[in-house]
């Protein structure tokens, strides 16, 4: 995460698993900017908070690639979508 005025790295956001070398599929900010979620191709989704660049979740919610990630205009829920054909909603 960079800070756009200044071009200044604030912070390398790593999987939470801390098994490196995955990359995301799919990533997304929350609308108020606090968070990030990604999901990678073991099906993990990993939650950054962004001020600290800290993990702060890190789950199995799929058994195969998480595709997609959306978040509610309030920032209170999400839904992931997976390669496995599944929906999963979370608050």
């Amino acid at each position: 995460i960079w800070n756009v005025a200044t071009g200044e790295e604030l912070h390398r956001l790593l999987p939470g698993s801390g098994t490196y070398g995955w990359w995301y599929d799919a990533i997304v900010f929350t609308p108020d900017g606090q968070h990030v979620l990604g999901g990678n191709r073991r099906g993990e989704l990993d939650v950054w908070d962004v001020p600290s660049g800290d993990v702060i979740y890190h789950g199995k919610r799929h058994e195969r690639t998480l595709q997609a990630i959306a978040v509610s205009p309030d920032g209170k829920l999400f839904v992931t979508a997976g390669e496995d054909g599944w929906l999963r909603a979370s608050p």
